[in-house]
C-alpha cells in the first residue's frame, strides 16, 4: 500500500500488504493501520494516515480489511 507524500519522515512511503494486520476508521478522511513489523522482537505498531479527499475512510478500511482477511484465509 502506497502512502505517498508526507510531512512525517518516519512514515515509509510502501506498506506491503502482508504486514498490514487491521485498519480502523478514525475520522472520514483519517485510518488506523495496524502493522506486523518484522524486526525482533516482532510486534505491531500503529500508522496513523491522512486520505486523499477523493477516498472514504470507512470504504478504505473496508478493503484494506477484506484483502488481510484474503491473504489469512489463504495460507
Amino acid at each position: 500500500m502506497e502512502t505517498g507524500l508526507s510531512e512525517d519522515q518516519s512514515l515509509p512511503d510502501l506498506i506491503p500488504w502482508l504486514q498490514i494486520v487491521q485498519a480502523k476508521v478514525l475520522s472520514s478522511q483519517d485510518v488506523e493501520l495496524m502493522i506486523s513489523t518484522k524486526i525482533p522482537p516482532v510486534s505491531t505498531l500503529q500508522l496513523h494516515l491522512k486520505l486523499d479527499e477523493q477516498m472514504v475512510a470507512k470504504d478504505t478500511v473496508s478493503a484494506i480489511n477484506v484483502i488481510v482477511l484474503a491473504h489469512e484465509m489463504s495460507v
